[in-house]
């Protein structure tokens, strides 16, 4: 039997956690894997028809321990600029590195 899963009512916000840590010795250690994020996913319901998700923002997280370290968020314009917001200070067009993204949160047209 094969079987096909099937969504019949997709979210609003879409969000993706991105698994960083490993264990290694009984530690956990940073995945250095560049990410490529796409601007927008577009997927195929059940009926045929396209759902299609803007990103909207990401989590970034600095640091080789997720106990530890910095986290920031970046803000996706219409127009695909970034703003990154950091503690009190919003930064345009700051574009986060591809080994700290953690999260990212795409929302339905």
């Amino acid at each position: 039997i094969k079987r096909k899963p099937k969504v019949t009512r997709w979210p609003r916000l879409l969000f993706i956690h991105l698994n960083r840590y490993r264990v290694e010795n009984q530690n956990y250690k940073k995945n250095p894997v560049h990410v490529t994020v796409p601007f927008s996913l577009i997927f195929k319901n059940y009926n045929n028809e396209y759902i299609n998700y803007n990103l909207v923002s990401m989590i970034n997280h600095n640091g080789s321990s997720p106990f530890s370290g910095h986290y920031t968020s970046t803000l996706i314009l219409p127009n695909q600029q970034f703003i990154e917001i950091d503690d009190e200070e919003a930064h345009l067009n700051r574009e986060p590195s591809p080994m700290s993204i953690y999260l990212l949160l795409y929302s339905q047209e």
